[in-house]
């Protein structure tokens, strides 16, 4: 995940989009709250993926 935020940081700075430093913040800020959330929901999917259960209790996939 430090990967793609850092690779996104370079797409975004390659854009040389001129935006007031006031959209700038608002857009940061509100990139970080998916960041986070994007982040999280990837570790508990994969987290959950990887110590599935034997198939004795649970959902049958």
């Amino acid at each position: 995940m430090i990967i793609i935020f850092f690779a996104s940081i370079i797409v975004a700075k390659g854009m040389n989009m001129q935006l007031p430093p006031s959209d700038r913040k608002k857009i940061v800020t509100q990139g970080i709250g998916s960041y986070v959330f994007l982040y999280l929901f990837s570790w508990i999917v994969s987290y959950t993926l990887v110590h599935l259960p034997d198939g004795s209790a649970g959902i049958n996939l």
